[in-house]
């Protein structure tokens, strides 16, 4: 009897080559999807934090320009006293603040500070808002892109806005 031999042997070695090197393209190529949707959801949570950020910010400084308002007849600081105490204003020296948290949240807040310069009141808001509890501090330095930004150690964006008023007659 004559033993057969398969002649086809080194066949079935490069189909299991060719199925195990596509299935590492298949997943490689969802591997690298999937980091990409991981990118673009930290992206968009950054991005709606620096938006929150600005409408804060802009509410320091509505408060800060109703307290100046409240006051145009009186260009000088001093003689608004009484009422900016009423509305829970702080007051050292020649500089008007407050600090008013948004929304009942700990973490959302302004601080408003007024000066009284020689040319008019000056307004700086910063407006104070956390980052998703997801995001984390690790991928925070990619947010330094941004002017204007910095990032506090409870992982927050802070945005100033200074604002020079003048009196207008």
């Amino acid at each position: 009897m004559k033993p057969r031999t398969n002649q086809n042997a080194g066949e079935h070695g490069s189909v299991l080559l060719v199925s195990l090197g596509t299935a590492l393209i298949i997943g490689a190529t969802l591997a690298s999807y999937l980091l990409l949707v991981q990118n673009q959801s930290a992206s968009v949570a950054r991005s709606q934090v620096w938006n929150d950020t600005m409408v804060v910010t802009e509410a320091g400084v509505e408060d800060a320009l109703q307290l100046v308002n409240k006051h145009a007849a009186t260009p000088n600081l001093p003689g608004w006293t009484n009422d900016a105490a009423a509305d829970n204003w702080s007051i050292a020296g020649n500089v008007y603040s407050v600090r008013r948290y948004i929304g009942g949240q700990t973490n959302v807040y302004y601080d408003a500070y007024i000066t009284n310069l020689v040319q008019g009141q000056a307004i700086l808001a910063i407006g104070h808002a956390p980052l998703p509890s997801y995001y984390g501090q690790a991928a925070a330095p990619a947010l330094f892109a941004a002017a204007g930004l910095s990032i506090d150690h409870d992982v927050a964006l802070m945005r100033r806005v200074i604002i020079q008023t003048t009196n207008d007659p």
